[in-house]
């Protein structure tokens, strides 16, 4: 996904996965699809070149619905296991190994239709020089500290020539 573009990363669908947790970046987890729903994600991410095996993780601990802004992960499929159902016409449930890669910003979403209720976005990597607010030992400093900062740091308001 770090593909770019005039020098800014480009915009890329992906499909979403809500989970309840903030993952590490760099590490990996396997997990087990089964909701039809989740099927249909990992035979896009699988099955579109254009989508390079990935999608994103998006913890959400309320709603399961994403908003403009939010700060997901993209997860990588580096393994996979169909697991078929006793129905013929159903895609098969599946067994993934996953690798987080980077965080992304989402733009915009939407629900799409006929899938049981598969999000879609289309998000941005994040560059890796901004914080990850999970990961990180120390916090970013709150807008009061930001505003109780002097503008001028220099101790002598009035030096003499």
């Amino acid at each position: 996904m770090a593909s770019v573009e005039n020098g800014l990363p480009q915009p890329k669908v992906r499909s979403i996965f809500f989970y309840n947790q903030h993952p590490q970046l760099q590490t990996t987890v396997g997990l087990h699809f089964f909701e039809p729903r989740y099927r249909i994600l990992v035979q896009r991410a699988l099955q579109e070149p254009r989508r390079q095996r990935s999608f994103v993780f998006l913890p959400n601990f309320e709603d399961y619905q994403a908003s403009h802004g939010d700060i997901g992960y993209l997860a990588t499929i580096i393994a996979h296991r169909y697991c078929p159902t006793g129905d013929p016409n159903e895609l098969p449930s599946a067994d993934i190994k996953i690798h987080f890669g980077c965080r992304v910003l989402i733009h915009f979403h939407w629900v799409e239709s006929d899938t049981g209720g598969l999000a879609e976005c289309v998000c941005v990597p994040l560059e890796p020089r901004f914080a990850d607010p999970m990961n990180d030992i120390a916090p970013l400093p709150s807008s009061a500290q930001i505003s109780a900062w002097p503008a001028n740091p220099n101790p002598n308001p009035n030096p003499t020539p």
